[in-house]
Parts: structure tokens; C-alpha cells; sequence
């Protein structure tokens, strides 16, 4: 009804009749879906002139919903005459733009999925053997109980039998429960009918349907004058509370799980970055990724193996002092070769002026031309075998982009 009233404008007639329609479709697809499921609403509109002499329905619309032929419920009827009007209000400007007509089906739409909701309830409900089977078992029990219970008569004189009771107790608090919840129960299986503790469905639909006009017709654009609030110049407004409720006054307000929390002073004392040990393979606390068995060094590779397992793990701020260990780590070597790649001389730029490299280019550069040797291999690159021989070392030159 607020969706109705704040997207079909008009203060016209039409505007008026536009709002009124619209909303009673959907009282009458809520009466239909009700009087399919509740016992009390069908007493009271047991047939469809019924629904017309309430004035849900006129008799123009009483003729056009029997004239479609339908062998199951037909309460989704009304859902299409809404979107039928609604779209015909959107063509004549009474839903001023797309995104307005697009919030009031969407309104329909869960409105629509109430009814259908109300329907599959009714529609599939608790298996009758279920209750049947409950039911049994219930009163057997007790019949079972009104006769294994009894005491014996202590005048026989049973060994262990010296107490007589003629109420039994613990049986009739079981009989109870036990029967309470099985009328609980059979209440809940049925939550639509006419019986006291059931849903008072026609008060519900006297209701949603007085406030729903009520709401389109002679409140629309029907608002109080603006005027200043009794806070206009408190940024802490505090309403006044009654003697009875004063005590609340100064609770305390939710201020999150770790509101109260402590921690010790020791814990509080920020470290600088310069004392966070670096992580490497020998301060790795936990076993590297399965990815890293592709990435192992040859052992007889100069540059300390740590240094591109580390470099998976090292976070970027400490990636310029992983990049000086490595260099730091190349010149105390003397087994590996540089290899410097070959530049065409046409292509040297005659800029007088060289480019300014920052450090941390430059031993990127100088990482990225390490040559190491090529581990002996029997086959050659055809894949036959070479005899035994002396096998030398390669330099080979990478380069990395």
C-alpha cells in the first residue's frame, strides 16, 4: 500500500481510481488465497457472490475470472489484472519512470509469493498417518499404564509390596503431558480453522483491507506541515522517561565483544621494521607450498639457494634487502660468469645525457643476467645418449622479463 501510494500519482479522479483498483486486486487475491485455506473465511464467502456483495470484486471482473477456463486455483488472477493496470498507468504517466513501475511489481511479486506461500502450506501438509500413529501410541500407552501400574493388595502379604497408593502420580503427570502436547499437536496441523487458538483470518482480512484504502485513497499526499522538532538545537537529545522506567535510564549501552579487553604492557610496545627478523628457508616456521619442489636450485648454483624460495615469502617491503643478500651472496663467489647481452649499435641512444637507474633497477638488472652452469646431462637435445666422457659446465645466460 505505501508502494502504491508513493508511485501512482494523480489527484484526480483517475489518479484516485488508479490507487483504489490497485490495491483492492490485492485484497481480493489475499480473500481468494484465504478462503482456499481457512475454514472460517469459506463460511463467510462460501461462494463467489458472496465476494462480489462484499464489494471485493465487481461483476464485470466476476464474469472475466469464470470465463477462464482453469482446473486449479485461480487466486493468481488478480496478481495479472494489477500488472495489466499498473502497466497501463506507466503508459499514461501516472507511474512517472521505469524504476518506480519496476519497485511496484516487485512489491506484487512478494506479495504474490506470500499467497503462494499459504497455498503449498495448505497443499502439503502433516501425512495422516503421522497423527494416526501419535494418536495410538498415546492412548495405548496409557491404557497399558491404567493397568501395569496398580499396586498389589498389601493384605496378601507380597514380600516388597508394603506400600498401597490409590493415586498414582507420576502416571497422571505423564497422562498430562503427554496428551497436552498431543492436542498441541493436532492444533498446529491446522492452523486456519475456526477454533479459538487458530489465526483470526476475517479479522485479518477486515483489517488489510480498511488500513490498505485508507492508506491509497485518503492519505495520499497527505502531509503534516514541516515545523521544527523539539531537538532542533540539542545535539544530544534525550527523551524523558516515567518514574517506573528511570531506573533504565543508565544502562549501559553494547560497546562490542572487545570493549573490555586488556592487553599486557609488554604486548604494546610497537617494533620497528629493522628488528623483524627476515623470513627465509632456515626462519620459515612452516612447510613451503607444493609448488615450490619445481623451484629447488642445483646445489652447485653460486647463489645462496635461500634466496629464491625466500623471495616467495618475503613481503615487497623487504624485497630491496632480499635483492642485497642475493648480490651480496654473488660476490663472494668467483665460479659463476656474467654474460652481457649484445646490444646492436644502431640502436644505441645517442643522448648524450645517460638515464638516471635507481638502486633498486639496477640490481634487478643485475639479478636478472645471472648465468649459471647447466647441470651434466647424458642425452643430448635429440634425446640420444652421449658416451661417457668428460662433461663440461655451460654458462648459460638468463635473463628474466
Amino acid at each position: 500500500m505505501c508502494t502504491i501510494s508513493a508511485t501512482v500519482h494523480g489527484a484526480d479522479e483517475g489518479g484516485r481510481l488508479y490507487r483504489r483498483t490497485l490495491m483492492r486486486y490485492c485484497s481480493l487475491s489475499g480473500l481468494l488465497i484465504l478462503r482456499s485455506v481457512s475454514t472460517a473465511v469459506f463460511q463467510r464467502f462460501p461462494t463467489m457472490d458472496h465476494v462480489v456483495e462484499a464489494g471485493f470484486m465487481t461483476r464485470i471482473e466476476r464474469k472475466m475470472y469464470e470465463n477462464l477456463q482453469s482446473s486449479y486455483n485461480k487466486y493468481w488472477i488478480p496478481c495479472v489484472w494489477f500488472c495489466n493496470l499498473a502497466a497501463q498507468a506507466r503508459r499514461e504517466g501516472r507511474v512517472r519512470d521505469d524504476q518506480s513501475f519496476k519497485m511496484l511489481i516487485e512489491e506484487l511479486k512478494k506479495f504474490r509469493d506470500k499467497c503462494g506461500m499459504l497455498f503449498h502450506y495448505d497443499w502439503i501438509s502433516t501425512p495422516l498417518v503421522y497423527t494416526q500413529v501419535v494418536t495410538i501410541a498415546v492412548y495405548s500407552f496409557f491404557l497399558t499404564c491404567l493397568i501395569g501400574r496398580q499396586f498389589l493388595d498389601p493384605s496378601r502379604g507380597y514380600p516388597g509390596h508394603d506400600l498401597d497408593l490409590y493415586v498414582p502420580v507420576f502416571t497422571l503427570l505423564q497422562f498430562f503431558f503427554y496428551a497436552g502436547w498431543l492436542k498441541v499437536a493436532e492444533q498446529l496441523i491446522n492452523p486456519f480453522g475456526d477454533d479459538d487458538d487458530d489465526f483470526e483470518t476475517n479479522f485479518l482480512i477486515d483489517r488489510n483491507f480498511q488500513v490498505s484504502m485508507l492508506a491509497v485513497d485518503e492519505m495520499y499526499s497527505d502531509i503534516p506541515r514541516l515545523e521544527k522538532d523539539r531537538y532542533w538545537n540539542h545535539s544530544d537529545p534525550c527523551p524523558p522517561y516515567t518514574s517506573s522506567t528511570l531506573s533504565q535510564k543508565n544502562g549501559v549501552s553494547f560497546q562490542g565483544s572487545t570493549f573490555d579487553m586488556e592487553v599486557p604492557k609488554e604486548d604494546l610496545e610497537l617494533q620497528p621494521l629493522s628488528d623483524i627478523e627476515e623470513m627465509n628457508e632456515e626462519t620459515l616456521t612452516h612447510s613451503p607450498p607444493f609448488y615450490s619442489q619445481f623451484l629447488q636450485v642445483p646445489n652447485n648454483f653460486p647463489v645462496s639457494s635461500s634466496a629464491p624460495l625466500s623471495a616467495l615469502f618475503v613481503p615487497p617491503a623487504s624485497s630491496q634487502a632480499l635483492l642485497r643478500r642475493s648480490t651480496s651472496s654473488l660476490s663472494s663467489c668467483s665460479d659463476y660468469h656474467y654474460s652481457a647481452p649484445a646490444q646492436d649499435p644502431s640502436h644505441i641512444d645517442a643522448d648524450p645525457e645517460p638515464l638516471q637507474m635507481t638502486e633498486r633497477q639496477a640490481l634487478l638488472r643485475a639479478e636478472s643476467q645471472i648465468s649459471f652452469p647447466i647441470p651434466p646431462d647424458a642425452t643430448d637435445c635429440c634425446g640420444n645418449e652421449q658416451p661417457d666422457g668428460p662433461h663440461v659446465d655451460k654458462p648459460v645466460s638468463v635473463e628474466l622479463k
